[in-house]
């Protein structure tokens, strides 16, 4: 019945000095039991060094358990509580249906329950008041303390509520984790192992209150209690307590051992010989630091009050500096690979920690492999996205969100339901296409068929309707009945798992991982099917006869999926660990990595305390309640948690820091940076090279990447570097990776998507006689790749159903239509309507066009209605305003929506291509107005837009804004055919925008004047001839700013300087520049031009909005890839220039016309550049001429 501490700093052999003394009294007494208990995720390892250290090889008569499965055992042997014991996931579970049952009472936390992770929060909670034997009583009477906290009072309230609730419900079946330390306080008396047994604790930094009583109690029945703590030898374990000190838990520790013993001692009757005098180790050495040097330098002095600076260069610790955490875990790897294959090293004598695991494990495991060292990183995996998981919960959204879209692809994304991608592809495209929503829609035949879709695609996807209905309407059926019990439930979903063979699927792709070396991954995928199962027995078990509706069953299963994880065991023995600062075990290290020493991740950041707030908790403690440790506490026993890792390598330490995180965000190093460096004043830090930046970086053919990559950005460049090419040669030798390399290279001379098509393509592709839109031809000028995208390859954004702008554009458009041709019908005059008739039959219009346009889209919810009702207000307000223009002036419309091809053969329409092909246009005039004098007919084209546009001569030069142009040029042409006796005059062209203004409202300011502000703010916008009688036939005897054109009169009557207006001649010379704008875009498409080389202008690209940027190549951070600006041009120059340009082509013209054109070949249409770039590849292919 006696207690001995065994105290030293780390590296004094505390350990090696327990286990020895257990073999050796093991080994004296056969018949005796030795227990030796660590923290549970120590034991494995403990185990190892035991049978290593003993002399025979094994450990008959020794046990290795942690507290809790020394409380099985001693249960198994008594007979004692036998009430199942809840795991941490049935802790949920129960949490989760008492939180349900208790919803109404709950004021703060009950609205909040529903939110991911907070059930485990209120657990963590409710597992510390349980911890800390905070009774119910303790509860009520910090909740009358605290009245003058409000919010504090309330969450006291509320886990007042939870933990009675909590701690009675089914009570007399199951027992909690945190009392098993209870139930064995209660029989450890009865147990015969225990009296004959010798105990030795050792790797605990702390014990909480229900682990000390049952401390008290095994010091009362087993005959011997040893207890490891590291302390420093030359301090005092029984001191005062002060709390920043480094050693202040282990001191914290001795104190609370020893009041349980001396309880123990009382208990028995005052024995003194309760303490047997401590061990104390490393008083004059440390066994790990027989050399001395820094190492031992900096555990005697790490963290103390008086520390000393070393003398000399520390040469067993170095400091290294890295661009992210990426480059951090690069420049470990490398080292590691030097130092196994330079230093004879192994790879179980190398450790890697880091201050944020999350941070870095990803990276560990893609770049290790790398390098090709094995490595076992210490976690345990969060399995809430396993692909089976997902398919359960997906299933479940199934049947409580009726069949959503987003709901059945979740499921089939999975790949468990029976559907391939490519099926699940072609499923998900029509569904949204289509607006399938809802089961009865499900098992009905789909007959809608979307546009550029065949008959035989809609067969196939009905066929896979089919398929899934058959598989998920039956369970759906039967989770959709009200009021059935939670083991019914959780048998309907066991036996769809059932039906789709998940348990055959999980174990097929875990023997894929398997083969393929990912075995962590394969590990997960044979274990969750289990851990699944496993969880609808507790379900079952706990919850089963419950009656609850498919919501509820929904919300306690992700309760528990939430909880569910994976631990992973070593799958090796020689291989480099990984962890963190608390939860991994290393022993017997020789190197380590301490990587990712960065402020927010050592110390690590804390979460404010939880539910709990770190100032509550001290408002707690101050009244007597104390809790598991505040942040500032647990800053404190983070150092100690360093302290121990910094001081377990025997040889050599590499501490780490980066400049800045994974997402760019700056990072400053942390605080252990600058206490070592006072430390070691003569320490020295390592700025680590980008990697690859370097061919000694490369110690295998897969990191030899990382420097081919970065060779092959100088060779781009026209930088070939010598032992790049040796590289490039070795790797186009090596049959692996010679396709690889071939499609690098490829890649990065290329340019991105391909830069021209033969003359041959072209004419297949577009047809010998190329039909376009003007809206075609603006697209080619603005991107040649944009074009070839669209009309070329004919590629589409993804269907998707609802109203888009696009189908409101042709609402409008059909709309005004309509409109027009109604009143042309009745034999009426637009102008002679009523405001009133107007409304009424506009609104007619709409009803009737949105009934024929996409029927189901327009009229499926309450958005689509306030679209169409927002669509007539503008559409009757646009009527009154076209009203109103007209009136103002004589011109009336003589045309709508007028097609090229119903005027005939126009020459504006059909272009010639300098003799190698035709290109014919299409196109559909909005709006035609005319205006008749004795010996002329004036021409108006009205393009509606139901965006801002602006007729810019600019762009139009630039081939950017044709459209208006060309379709004066058909409409002067169609009017000059109808009146052979007139000639026919431009007056105009013109964008009337469909919009919706907002106008303020203003005192003193009445309805006509109101009206005359909304009639100059939906102006036309365009250019306008500038002669006065046309001036006078669009608006009579205007004075001042013109309301329906763009123009205004200064008070002598000649035009303002921001009037739009134009002189005859110009717009002859608008007519013949786009003429030859559409024969130069034209030979360019015909030529095969497909480069991605869009404009920019006024820092504005046709990327901005492309459908297609995410596949053509263009990338401004590649040399070279930047888009061709648009030179700015004033408003006389752009005129000057077009007429300059005509002068030439017209002189060229002349000059042709007196020698014979050459035929045009394929190899005439290729650049420069290609050439050029052939070049480069074929003395880039000379490098490797071993391929």
């Amino acid at each position: 019945m006696s207690l001995q501490f065994i105290f030293g700093n780390s590296g004094s052999g505390k350990s090696t000095y327990l286990y020895q003394k257990i073999i050796e009294e093991s080994m004296q007494r056969p018949d005796g039991n030795f227990i030796v208990i660590v923290p549970e995720q120590f034991t494995m390892q403990t185990q190892k060094d035991l049978v290593m250290a003993h002399p025979r090889g094994g450990i008959m008569n020794i046990d290795v358990l942690s507290f809790q499965r020394l409380a099985h055992r001693i249960f198994e042997e008594v007979g004692a509580d036998q009430r199942s014991v809840l795991t941490e996931t049935g802790k949920n579970l129960m949490l989760r249906k008492v939180a349900i049952r208790e919803q109404e009472r709950l004021k703060v936390l009950g609205s909040r329950m529903n939110r991911p992770g907070y059930v485990s929060e209120v657990k963590s909670v409710l597992s510390e008041l349980m911890q800390y034997e905070v009774s119910d009583f303790e509860l009520q009477e910090m909740e009358r303390r605290t009245e003058n906290r409000p919010l504090l009072n309330a969450k006291l309230e509320d886990l007042q509520v939870l933990y009675r609730e909590f701690l009675s419900y089914r009570r007399d079946r199951f027992l909690k984790p945190e009392e098993i330390y209870d139930v064995l306080c209660q029989v450890a008396g009865e147990s015969a192992l225990l009296k004959n047994s010798v105990l030795a604790f050792d790797g605990f930094a702390g014990f909480t209150p229900s682990q000390l009583r049952v401390l008290e109690e095994l010091l009362v029945c087993c005959p011997k209690v040893y207890l490891t703590v590291t302390l420093d030898a030359r301090e005092s374990a029984f001191g005062k307590l002060q709390e920043h000190d480094l050693f202040a838990p282990s001191r914290r520790l001795v104190q609370a051992v020893s009041e349980a013993a001396r309880s123990a001692a009382r208990r028995m009757g005052g024995n003194d010989t309760m303490f047997l005098p401590p061990v104390v180790l490393g008083k004059t050495s440390l066994p790990r630091f027989k050399k001395g040097g820094a190492l031992f330098h900096l555990e005697q002095n790490l963290f103390r009050s008086r520390r000393q600076s070393y003398g000399g260069i520390p040469d067993e610790i170095s400091m290294h500096i890295s661009k992210n955490p990426a480059a951090e875990v690069h420049f470990a790897a490398r080292t590691i690979s030097y130092l196994v294959r330079e230093k004879d090293l192994r790879y179980r004598d190398i450790a890697v920690i880091t201050g944020d695991l999350s941070s870095y494990n990803n990276y560990v495991k893609h770049i290790f492999p790398q390098y090709e060292i094995p490595a076992f990183v210490d976690e345990t995996r969060q399995i809430l996205l396993n692909p089976c998981l997902e398919f359960v919960r997906g299933a479940l959204e199934i049947v409580q969100r009726d069949y959503a879209a987003e709901a059945v692809f979740r499921c089939l994304r999975t790949g468990m339901a029976g559907f391939s991608a490519d099926e699940t592809d072609e499923l998900e495209n029509y569904v949204l296409a289509a607006g399938i929503r809802g089961h009865r829609k499900w098992k009905k035949t789909w007959e809608y068929r979307p546009a550029q879709r065949r008959e035989e695609a809609l067969e196939k996807v009905n066929a896979y309707r089919e398929r899934l209905v058959e598989r998920f309407e039956p369970f759906a059926e039967k989770m959709r009945k009200k009021g059935n019990t939670l083991l019914f439930y959780a048998t309907a979903l066991y036996e769809l798992l059932r039906d789709c063979e998940i348990s055959r699927q999980l174990q097929e792709r875990a023997a894929q991982l398997e083969a393929d070396g990912e075995m962590g991954q394969a590990r997960e995928y044979s274990q969750v099917y289990g851990i699944l199962i496993r969880l609808l027995d507790e379900m079952a078990e706990l919850l089963g006869e419950e009656t609850m509706e498919v919501q509820e069953f929904t919300e306690i299963l992700e309760a528990g999926l939430s909880e569910a994880k994976v631990g992973v065991i070593p799958p090796g023995i020689d291989q480099v660990q990984v962890g963190d600062i608390r939860r991994t075990r290393l022993a017997h290290v020789k190197i380590l990595f301490f990587l990712g020493l960065n402020d927010g991740w050592v110390p690590a950041r804390g979460n404010d305390g939880g539910i709990v707030s770190d100032m509550e908790r001290e408002l707690l403690k101050e009244n007597g309640m104390e809790l598991a440790p505040t942040a500032r506490e647990n800053s404190y026993i983070q150092r100690f948690y360093l302290y121990q890792n910094l001081t377990k390598p025997s040889q050599q330490l590499y501490l780490s820091w980066c400049l800045g995180s994974s997402d760019g965000v700056v990072m400053r190093p942390s605080y252990l940076v600058s206490n070592i460096r006072r430390l070691f004043p003569k320490i020295t830090v390592c700025e680590e090279k980008e990697p690859g930046s370097e061919l000694w970086q490369t110690t295998t053919r897969k990191n030899g990447m990382q420097y081919f990559l970065h060779g092959l950005q100088e060779a781009r460049m026209g930088n070939v570097m010598p032992k790049w090419k040796e590289l490039y040669r070795s790797y186009a030798q090596d049959d692996e990776y010679r396709e690889r390399v071939r499609k690098l290279v490829q890649a990065a001379f290329s340019g991105g998507a391909a830069r021209q098509l033969s003359f041959s393509a072209s004419k297949k592709l577009y047809g010998e006689v190329m039909t376009n839109s003007v809206t075609r031809l603006e697209q080619f000028a603005a991107c040649a790749f944009a074009h070839f995208a669209m009309y070329g390859l004919r590629l589409r954004e993804r269907e998707l159903y609802g109203v888009k702008p696009a189908d409101l554009g042709i609402l409008f458009h059909r709309s005004l239509d309509l409109f027009s041709r109604r009143i042309a019908v009745s034999g009426r005059d637009w102008t002679d309507l009523t405001e009133q008739e107007e409304t009424i039959l506009m609104e007619q219009c709409v009803d009737e066009v949105s009934e024929k346009y996409g029927a189901d889209a327009l009229h499926s919810d309450a958005r689509s209605a306030y679209t169409i009702n927002r669509l007539k207000r503008i559409l009757c307000r646009s009527a009154w305003v076209l009203h109103e223009q007209l009136a103002a002036g004589s011109f009336r419309p003589s045309g709508f929506e007028v097609s090229f091809a119903d005027a005939g053969n126009l020459e504006t329409v059909n272009v010639s291509l300098g003799g190698h092909g035709r290109m014919h246009l299409q196109g559909r005039i909005d709006r035609i107005d005319t205006a008749q004098t004795e010996d002329a007919v004036y021409v108006k084209v009205v393009d509606y837009k139901s965006g801002m546009a602006e007729f810019d001569p600019v762009s139009f030069y630039y081939g950017l804004q044709l459209q208006l142009v060309v379709y004066l040029n058909a409409a002067l042409e169609m009017e000059q055919r109808l009146h052979p006796e007139r000639v026919a005059v431009p007056a105009g062209i013109f964008y009337y925008r469909m919009q919706d203004p907002v106008l303020e409202k203003e005192a003193g300011v009445d309805e006509a004047a109101m009206r005359e502000r909304l009639l100059k703010k939906l102006r036309p916008d365009g250019i306008i001839n500038e002669d006065d009688e046309v001036l006078e036939l669009l608006d009579h005897g205007f004075s001042g700013d013109s309301l329906v054109i763009p123009a205004g009169r200064k008070k002598d009557g000649s035009l303002k300087a921001a009037s739009k207006t134009v002189t005859p001649e110009q717009f002859q010379t608008l007519s013949r520049f786009a003429r030859r704008k559409l024969t130069q875009l034209g030979e360019r498409m015909l030529g095969g031009e497909v480069a991605p080389d869009p404009y920019e202008a006024d820092g504005r690209t046709p990327c901005d909005y492309c459908d297609y940027a995410d596949v053509c190549g263009f990338d401004r951070k590649i040399p070279g890839s930047c888009p061709h600006r648009l030179e700015p041009l004033g408003k006389d120059e752009v005129w000057i220039r077009m007429e300059q340009e005509l002068k030439q082509e017209a002189s060229d013209r002349s000059e042709e016309a007196q020698r014979k054109s050459p035929e045009l070949s394929e190899e005439s249409w290729r650049e420069p550049e290609e050439a050029l770039r052939s070049m480069h590849m074929e003395e880039t292919d000379k490098a490797g001429e071993g391929e």
